[in-house]
């Protein structure tokens, strides 16, 4: 007798999710949750964009991501144009002291 109450529960609840959800409101565990209301995260993109451009000596940065073995495979990046140039894997941002000097 128990488990079949146990099992109507859970079919009411179901179908009352069924029933309410809609695009803009939700309900999870009996619980009313309308996306717009979440705290969006910071996109990666942005996160990467504040963080300081590393200056180097010379016209070639490194990079491995700086996590050791959580990090990324070496690259080599080239510094002769102006500017600064981002890392392919991480996005960390590198610039050659003093700007792109051509010999």
């Amino acid at each position: 007798m128990l488990r079949s109450i146990v099992a109507a529960r859970s079919a009411v609840a179901l179908a009352r999710v069924a029933m309410t959800s809609s695009a803009n409101t939700t309900w999870v565990n009996g619980r009313k949750v309308t996306p717009m209301a979440q705290p969006a995260p910071a996109a990666a993109i942005d996160m990467i964009a504040k963080a300081p451009i590393v200056e180097v000596e010379g016209h070639a940065a490194k990079c491995d991501g700086g996590a050791g073995a959580l990090g990324h495979p070496r690259v080599y990046i080239n510094l002769d144009k102006e500017g600064p140039k981002a890392c392919g894997y991480c996005g960390k941002r590198f610039a050659s002291k003093g700007g792109a000097h051509h010999h």
